[in-house]
């Protein structure tokens, strides 16, 4: 939100879907329960390191 990319609705929207479909994950961060953080998911690290080493062949 801070890069003001899109509207916080429009963000919050986009990253759920994101979520339900198992490519990023959401934790809540232990020492502010209000603040969230997201990551990549296992299976699409997977996917993103495929990616990477075919393009750099």
């Amino acid at each position: 939100m801070l890069l003001e990319l899109a509207p916080p609705t429009t963000l919050q929207r986009r990253l759920n879907v994101l979520v339900d479909n198992r490519t990023i994950r959401r934790s809540t961060l232990r020492d502010d329960g209000r603040r969230v953080s997201y990551s990549l998911a296992p299976k699409t690290m997977t996917a993103f390191r495929k990616y990477f080493l075919k393009m750099r062949s």
